[in-house]
């Protein structure tokens, strides 16, 4: 998140023409983060496809793994994200897009520099739009929420495909061990 931040107010004081791309690409991630959507379905939505307003919204997913579709709600970081987008955006169709030129809908191949850039930027070893739908998965059920839930989020119709997202860490056994030290 500072590599973001970092990187957005670089691009603000010293490039404001690559501002708008900056800001794109900082939404973009956020919205990754807090949505768990798949790279394939991120890059497809239109604007047709949100409804969002400051107190609510959803994304309705008009294709997704096998052809299903699913709506999948917005919480309080992926609003705050998408409205930072669509105040500056260009307008176009597609959600996510092209700032320059055409406005044409990003390629899977695009956010994926995108977030390798970020991934350099922050020092970590690796950053995917995949390793944000882990995460997604993983905050949720750290936070409690059911594996119906989670999975119904994600659009797995089976059970044991979430599970394989949600595989315990090792700071995540640690504590299970010591949580029993506790009691």
């Amino acid at each position: 998140m500072r590599a973001i931040e970092n990187d957005l107010e670089l691009a603000k004081k010293n490039y404001p023409k690559r501002w708008v791309t900056r800001r794109r690409d900082a939404s973009l991630i956020l919205f990754l983060l807090h949505t768990g959507l798949r790279l394939g379905e991120t890059v497809e939505l239109r604007m047709k496809d949100m409804q969002i307003s400051e107190r609510k919204g959803n994304v309705l997913v008009q294709h997704g793994k096998g052809g299903k579709q699913r709506n999948v709600p917005l919480n309080s970081q992926a609003r705050k994200a998408l409205h930072e987008w669509i105040d500056i955006r260009p307008q176009s169709d597609h959600l996510w897009m092209t700032v320059e030129g055409e406005h044409e809908s990003l390629s899977g191949r695009t956010v994926q520099r995108i977030m390798q850039r970020y991934a350099k930027a922050a020092q970590l070893d690796v950053l995917t739009p995949h390793v944000c739908r882990h995460t997604f998965a993983k905050n949720l059920v750290d936070n409690e929420v059911g594996l119906e839930k989670v999975a119904a989020l994600l659009g797995h119709s089976s059970l044991n495909t979430t599970r394989i997202y949600i595989t315990p860490s090792e700071r995540d056994l640690e504590l299970a061990v010591e949580h029993l030290t506790n009691q």
